[in-house]
């Protein structure tokens, strides 16, 4: 356990360093590895991590940029100190402070530094393609962290991702197939060429990512499937005393919003759904849910 401790303790060092001078990186305080139970003190941030704010309270499309470039810049500090991350996620990236919005990276306990990248670890939502290509030896590259937050920015900036039944390469496919459904706006179009790319040695390191997110524009907010309050056409189910009865006299477009209003809002579909006929119900909590998928053996 200690030994193991030291091992991390070598790496949570070099991102102590860092903490120190970037302001994207979650300030450590001490590694305390001698006692029985190695410990590591972190500084506080009681607003919690992306997922958390989220749910409060969506994050608008300059919000979404913001989530981008302060990320890429964090990677970008890491990266060159020969860290990579390994398990880039929206539960890893804090939140110091939403107007304005503040980030910080957390959760070093899987990074390694370059030297050695071979230990399978991270989350399977956000693997990078190339995790998939082998089950001997796994390759952890830079690379990988940047696909990681490209499907983390993804996910904020034009809702959900894709509901799949397996993990695995069609899983990242699938992704990329979204990411291309999009018309075309300056962040969707930089995810696609720089960032969700099956190919790593394709994807841009860290530093030229943050460089071109710096000159993108925000999205359209009409173009997000995750509606904003001002956005939901809800004409018919918004007067209507049983909305989920009254889903066959509304179009599936109409549908859908209602369900991504309900579900952003923590509300219980499960009674409702039951008792409610309706194709575009079907068609929304197939093809836009976000259950998390369950990995393959």
């Amino acid at each position: 356990m200690k030994e193991s401790a030291r091992r991390e303790a070598s790496v949570i060092k070099q991102v102590l360093q860092l903490s120190n001078y970037y302001r994207s990186i979650l300030y450590s305080f001490v590694v305390l590895v001698e006692r029985p139970t190695p410990r590591l003190i972190l500084e506080y941030l009681p607003l919690g991590n992306l997922d958390d704010q989220h749910k409060q309270q969506l994050f608008s499309d300059q919000e979404s940029l913001t989530i981008l470039c302060q990320s890429l810049d964090a990677l970008t500090s890491v990266h060159q100190d020969g860290v990579v991350h390994r398990d880039i996620k929206p539960e890893n990236i804090l939140v110091q402070s939403r107007n304005p919005l503040h980030l910080k990276f957390t959760d070093f306990g899987l990074s390694k530094a370059t030297a050695d990248l071979k230990t399978f670890c991270g989350t399977h939502r956000y693997f990078a393609p190339e995790i998939y290509t082998t089950r001997r030896v796994i390759y952890y590259t830079k690379a990988c962290d940047i696909w990681s937050l490209g499907v983390v920015v993804f996910e904020y900036a034009y809702g959900p991702l894709p509901k799949s039944s397996s993990i695995g390469l069609r899983w990242c496919e699938k992704i990329i197939r979204q990411v291309n459904d999009w018309d075309s706006d300056d962040l969707v179009d930089f995810l696609a060429a720089a960032m969700l790319i099956i190919e790593p040695d394709s994807r841009l390191p860290a530093r030229e990512c943050w460089k071109q997110a710096l000159q993108l524009s925000a999205p359209s907010q009409s173009r997000c499937l995750t509606p904003t309050q001002a956005s939901y056409p809800v004409s018919v189910l918004q007067d209507a005393s049983d909305p989920y009865s009254a889903m066959p006299s509304a179009s599936p477009t109409e549908v859908a919003t209602f369900i991504a209003r309900e579900c952003i809002e923590g509300r219980d579909l499960v009674q409702g759904t039951n008792t409610a006929s309706s194709q575009a119900v079907d068609h929304y909590l197939i093809d836009c849910g976000t259950e998390e998928p369950e990995p393959e053996d």
